[in-house]
């Protein structure tokens, strides 16, 4: 299944290096390469993550990768990476 990204997580994902990178490039770089690869399982499984408890719609869902959340949506021909989060941050409408 193909794994797409919207410009908003690109951009989370962007925030998460940068807000690392004065502290570490190594760290930063780390977290990058995890949060990826946690995506890259989608290809094959999907459903992996949980439903996001906040919403409780079945098609959007995330992975944890401690402290991220990994928000995405699946469709019939695609996964689309929406967000990503840190764990401490409330969700819009929540």
């Amino acid at each position: 299944m193909r794994v797409d990204w919207t410009f908003e997580a690109v951009a989370h994902l962007d925030g998460i290096y940068s807000t690392l990178l004065p502290f570490s490039e190594r760290s930063a770089q780390g977290w990058v390469a995890r949060i990826n690869e946690r995506v890259l399982s989608l290809r094959d499984f999907p459903r992996l993550g949980r439903i996001v408890p906040e919403y409780r719609i079945e098609r959007f869902r995330e992975l944890i990768e401690p402290p991220y959340r990994i928000m995405y949506q699946v469709f019939a021909d695609r996964v689309e990476i929406v967000a990503i989060r840190h764990s401490a941050e409330l969700l819009p409408g929540d």
